[in-house]
């Protein structure tokens, strides 16, 4: 029986796109099952799976919408989506149903969480200095986050509040 680790949610509009370690999933009446790589999207109301099949080499484990709804950022542990290189994080453009070509993030190996926030997308995870704020046009370090976590193993989670907040 294959995986089903589904680790990662996002939603825009009707849309649902999840993420995880899996390689097929059915319809919500388990009648049909689809060849879906890492990825899926499906509609939250009626459970239609999408004709969207990105295909990632390896776990997608995080997955965040802009605010507009135009992209989602997808970071994992992959170095492959349909094919195109891309390592930890990808900016898929919900707009022109691409991966978008100008982002391009260096340095990154797995990418374990991300967030958006102060127009920045806040990457963490196993590579160098653990923690960077990317901008989301280009994927360039921004440098707005100078430190260099000196730890043994990886940073699997963020969590970002304003200044002073606590819980």
């Amino acid at each position: 029986e294959p995986s089903q680790d589904v680790r990662a949610f996002a939603q825009v509009g009707d849309t649902v796109y999840a993420g995880g370690l899996f390689s097929q999933v059915q319809d919500w009446a388990r009648t049909t099952t689809y060849a879906r790589q890492n990825f899926v999207a499906f509609d939250r109301e009626t459970g239609v799976v999408s004709p969207l099949a990105l295909a990632f080499n390896g776990r997608v484990g995080a997955i965040e919408a802009t605010a507009d709804g135009t992209a989602l950022f997808i970071a994992g542990a992959f170095s492959q989506v349909d094919g195109i290189t891309r390592r930890g994080l990808v900016k898929y453009d919900l707009v022109n149903n691409r991966i978008d070509p100008t982002f391009l993030p260096g340095n990154l190996r797995t990418v374990s969480d991300i967030k958006l926030a102060n127009g920045a997308v806040i990457a963490a995870g196993n590579f160098t200095g653990h923690v960077a704020a990317l901008n989301p046009t280009t994927g360039a370090n921004t440098g707005a986050i100078a430190i260099n976590l000196v730890i043994t193993g990886d940073v699997t989670q963020i969590d970002l509040r304003e200044k002073g907040a606590s819980g």
